[in-house]
């Protein structure tokens, strides 16, 4: 008998996040939906796949919130088989003058800390998986090479490119154990984070990523990828 595989998503209230969440949920997946808020479609999928969402309220800003994660999935689940690191969080308009020190903060916070901090909680139900995988949703802002001119987003870019470091570590740190690390850029889309001229909705960039996520393997640990499976430039 084939074993449900077992997802778990920050940031799946709206966006790539959601659209992940359900395109697993349609997949016959076990979705854990972390969420920062209430979000009424994904309490209405619930209904529409029981047993199979469950919807976890935690603010990443929190560190006894993320510690309490590792509780909530085992009395659903002994094991996360793909864990999406998909929350973010973008100021804008932030030139030298206007930098904020609250909103770098939390920047800082929920595109790079954070994260590592959810995997530590989960580590123990990763490793229980007979074949994990762990995902950084990153971004080309945090690749320092791309920089050129006045760019503006510090705690945006900043947090994306201290991601990707924390992310590499996290790689060769669990290489022995074999379980693979990605970084991936899923494209710009039309997001309330994405730019105005994007072409690619969530929907479209969700399939790709899902697809990109059952070929990847331990080949490609640590490496910072397109959507399309190609390397990307640190």
């Amino acid at each position: 008998m084939t074993q449900i595989r077992k997802i778990l998503i920050t940031g799946a209230g709206s966006g790539l996040g959601f659209e992940l969440a359900s395109r697993y949920l349609e997949e016959g997946c076990m979705v854990f939906a972390c969420v920062r808020n209430e979000v009424p479609r994904l309490r209405q999928q619930v209904k529409s796949f029981p047993g199979m969402l469950h919807v976890i309220k935690v603010d990443l800003r929190c560190k006894n919130g993320i510690s309490s994660l590792s509780s909530i999935v085992s009395r659903h689940a002994e094991m996360i088989d793909v864990f999406i690191s998909n929350a973010g969080i973008m100021h804008r308009n932030e030139s030298i003058d206007e930098l904020d020190w609250k909103k770098i903060h939390e920047s800082m916070t929920i595109n790079a800390i954070a994260p590592m901090f959810v995997v530590k909680s989960l580590l123990k139900s990763i490793k229980n998986s007979n074949s994990p995988k762990i995902i950084f949703i990153s971004s080309l802002s945090g690749a320092i090479g791309r920089i050129s001119g006045f760019s503006s987003l510090y705690g945006y870019k900043a947090g994306k490119a201290s991601l990707n470091m924390m992310a590499r570590i996290l790689a060769q740190e669990l290489k022995p154990e074999k379980i693979p690390v990605f970084i991936l850029h899923p494209g710009t889309m039309k997001t309330k984070m994405g730019p105005k001229n994007a072409e690619m909705t969530a929907t479209a960039a969700s399939v790709k990523i899902i697809h990109l996520i059952d070929k990847i393997s331990m080949k490609q640990t640590g490496k910072f990828l397109n959507f399309d499976g190609t390397e990307l430039l640190w």
